[in-house]
């Protein structure tokens, strides 16, 4: 496998850009305030404080302001008479945030500044003599204009595995009475390794078909996750990543870049902000599309609520003021987001090279050419997201950008465009291009958009493997939705390189009758090339919330003559817990099938039954996982993401909760193995109170569980034997000791106080006890048995003790 000096020149250009990309988060810009309430206020510069009126003097009064108490004592000046008149001083005002240097001319005494409060627009005020309470009422404009954030979600601390292996596996074994049929069985597996360093996994899929045996290898990788960093390493073969222009591939080598699936509640996409004023302290809720997000406080005046959550298409903001008298404002926005967009300044890129896979699931080991690739994007303004990439191989270069970026709500806008060129040995250079470009709208009801990529003949993708993309490709959709019911159009087509056009059109329509079921239609016509028409009628009416019975009627015309079946059915689902379902599927053109599924906290089992055009066939399922982690084997249902292992030591038939749905019970040894948890999130797991003994001493009932993906994770809760009782501590003339007497557990060091009549209760015995017992400078020590039973609180026994 050689490379060209375009192939290290590419690379090289990647490295240099990820020098300056960093995958760290980078809080955005500011928002600029999108909605009228907030008036900026410009305030000149002050004007050179005035003297004060003459026979004024300072005074102490108590502050209400917009009818809150503030002060019991706040110093005024007062002038005029019966020094009817008040002014603030400027600490105060600026304590108070009352904006007022721009809106009355300061006066000077005694070497300090007032602000007369006579004269403002919005604001009064009234002195009552007798209680020496000064009320002032302000408008909200007349307040320091406050920003605020909501509280972004924490960034997850993954927990860190130990050492463990995971075997997943499902196999099925077919036999049909059908002529020339032979029993099939066929399987895959994955095998996994993870360490505190990374994962090691293995894929594998095989066939026995009578006496042919085989067995492919799939995809064999080393990753390693940093959730710190929102990057990943990935050695082996792994699925390439490339610009829009450019074809995912298969290939075997290393690939290294941005991976926010690592913090999935970090918000990648440009937030939104939201202005409202109040005149008291006030509660505020945000709606997104008349759903609650969050809540939050602010104080009386201008506000700005900053990095408020958005929506994908067309939305509502709302934020609604209460405050301390229960008076409610409500401030609305509409909006137009877009969660493909990434945040001002936040990064996503990667780097890879090797060689790309060959003949996947047919040959195990099969490469071809090598290459170099990398991708960038790039946040640069709420509304513009910029993407770059570059692939480099054996005498073969590709290069190009595109943008995407919000147009108001006009709806996203997308472009890119790519070059190529090609050097074949004993060949004339060939050089192409291509461009798409792209435009969505989406809303509560309507959403249409529309897509169009032209490529020249001789444009080719290092990716591609050489393969031609198609010349042209246009599709376009469109979709109306109110109430329970919904319309959809479609429209697609596409040229390939010395093959037909292929030109379809489809028509959708769906009408939700709530309790009563659902009904869809569907139709699919071809405009060109081979003809293939199809029109689909189905009606499902749910019986419970498991079982469901449907009807279907499929019109199809591929050239040959008409065809029509009608299907009836009845399926009941899998449990999420230990449970079963079935299903049960009749054609009218000689066709029916029946199954039933059982899944266990050892996996999933199925057994099928089918009749085609007179053959019948049988086939025998299962799928689970056997996982060796924290010492022990465990069979369990299938592995997905990540897993845990719960530990409740000694103590068996525990039921155990994740996200307070149950998951299963404690097996003989205290521990149930969980088969799904979610990687890089917190699964909150807890344990029910009511299944330990009160002789139990458990500190926590609830723990979190944040595993690593293909990982797993112990979740260990510290629960133990109590090992205490109560003992009663007398006199010698048999009297009870005074009540604040302390006794000490010599073994221990823990104190525990004499209650009323000399008892105490004490914890962490042992077989034998030393407690000293202490009273007024007095002591005495006395041995204490303890003999463990079922009673939660034992009574020990009287002890006599002699106090010198």
């Amino acid at each position: 496998m050689t490379f060209s000096r375009r192939c290290l020149a590419a690379l090289c250009w990647v490295i240099a850009c990820d020098s300056w990309a960093q995958v760290v988060p980078i809080a955005p810009a500011q928002v600029p305030l999108i909605s009228p309430a907030q008036v900026p206020l410009i305030s000149p510069a002050p004007a050179p404080a005035l003297a004060a009126p003459a026979g004024a003097y300072p005074s102490f009064v108590a502050l209400r302001l917009n009818g809150e108490s503030v002060s019991d004592g706040v110093l005024f000046l007062r002038a005029g008479e019966g020094g009817t008149r008040f002014f603030i001083g400027v600490a105060e005002a600026r304590k108070l945030r009352l904006d007022l240097a721009a809106r009355s001319p300061a006066v000077r005494f005694d070497n300090e500044d007032y602000h007369p409060l006579d004269g403002i627009d919005g604001l009064t005020y009234h002195f009552d003599e007798v209680g020496q309470v000064l009320s002032v009422n302000a408008v909200a404009a007349l307040f320091d204009a406050q920003r605020f954030r909501l509280p972004p979600p924490p960034l997850v601390d993954a927990t860190r595995s130990g050492v463990g292996a995971f075997l997943t596996y499902d196999v099925i074994s077919q036999q049909s009475n059908a002529p020339g049929q032979r029993n099939i069985t066929s399987g895959q597996a994955e095998v996994g390794v993870f360490t505190p360093q990374g994962v090691l996994t293995q894929s594998l899929f095989g066939t026995a078909n009578g006496p042919d045996r085989g067995l492919l290898r799939l995809d064999t990788t080393f990753t390693i996750d940093q959730p710190r960093s929102l990057a990943s390493w990935r050695f082996g073969d792994s699925i390439s990543r490339g610009a829009g222009w450019s074809p995912l591939a298969r290939f075997a080598g290393v690939q290294y870049g941005t991976n926010f699936a690592t913090q999935p509640t970090l918000i990648t996409y440009p937030l939104t902000a939201m202005a409202g004023q109040t005149a008291l302290p006030s509660v505020v809720d945000v709606y997104v599309n008349n759903v609650l997000s969050s809540t939050l406080q602010v104080p009386a005046g201008p506000f700005t609520v900053n990095e408020l959550p958005t929506v994908n298409g067309q939305g509502q903001l709302r934020l609604v003021v209460r405050d301390l008298l229960g008076r409610e404002q409500v401030y609305s926005q509409s909006l137009y987001g877009s969660t493909l967009l990434l945040r001002p300044g936040l990064d996503d890129w990667t780097v890879q090279a090797g060689a790309l896979r060959l003949d996947y699931g047919i040959a195990s080991n099969r490469y071809g050419a090598g290459f170099a690739s990398g991708v960038w994007r790039r946040g640069m303004t709420e509304t513009l997201t910029l993407d770059s990439g570059v692939e480099a191989g054996n005498r073969h270069f590709a290069a190009g950008g595109g943008a995407t970026w919000l147009m108001g709500e006009l709806g996203q806008f997308s472009a890119s465009g790519a070059w190529s060129q090609q050097d074949p040995l004993g060949a004339a250079r060939r050089e192409g291009h291509s461009w798409t470009a792209g435009w969505e709208r989406r809303s509560t009801t309507f959403n249409f958009g529309a897509q169009v990529r032209r490529s020249s003949r001789d444009f080719r993708s290092v990716t591609s493997g050489g393969f031609a993309p198609s010349r042209r490709e246009v599709s376009a959709f469109g979709s109306y939705g109110i109430g329970t019911s919904s319309i959809g159009v479609a429209y697609a087509l596409i040229e390939r390189p010395g093959e037909a056009a292929m030109e379809f059109a489809q028509a959708t329509y769906s009408h939700s009758f709530r309790d009563w079921g659902f009904f869809s239609i569907s139709a699919v016509k071809s405009l060109s090339g081979a003809k293939n028409d199809q029109v689909f009628l189905s009606y499902a009416l749910p019986i419970d919330l498991m079982m469901t019975a449907g009807v279907s009627t499929t019109v199809s015309d591929a050239g040959q003559g008409r065809y029509v079946e009608n299907r009836v059915s009845l399926q009941r689902s899998v449990p999420p817990g230990d449970g079963y379902g079935y299903r049960v599927d009749i054609s009218d053109q000689d066709r029916a099938l029946a199954d039933v599924r059982m899944q266990t906290r050892t996996g999933l089992y199925s057994l099928e039954v089918a009749r085609t055009t007179g053959a019948t066939s049988a086939r025998v399922g299962a799928s689970g996982s056997l996982t060796y982690m924290a010492g022990e084997l465990m069979a369990g249902r299938r592995v997905e993401e990540a897993f845990g292992l719960v530990q409740v030591p000694g103590f068996s038939g525990v039921r155990v909760y994740l996200d307070n749905q149950e998951v299963g019970r404690t097996n003989e040894g205290g521990n149930l193995f969980i088969s799904r948890l979610r990687p890089y999130q917190v699964n909150r797991i807890s344990i029910e109170q009511l299944d330990i003994p009160l002789s139990v001493d458990a500190p926590t009932l609830k723990l979190d569980a944040t595993p690593y993906l293909k990982s797993g994770v112990v979740v260990r809760f510290p629960v133990k034997q109590s090992r205490g009782g109560i003992a009663r501590f007398v006199d010698d003339r048999g009297e009870d000791l005074h009540s604040g007497s302390v006794a000490t557990l010599l073994e221990t060091g823990e104190q525990f106080p004499v209650a009323e009549g000399g008892q105490a209760y004490l914890t962490g015995l042992s077989a034998a006890n030393r407690v000293r017992i202490a009273w007024a400078g007095r002591t005495c020590t006395i041995s204490v048995p303890f003999e463990p039973g079922d009673d939660p609180q034992p009574v020990l026994g009287t002890f006599k003790c002699s106090l010198r």
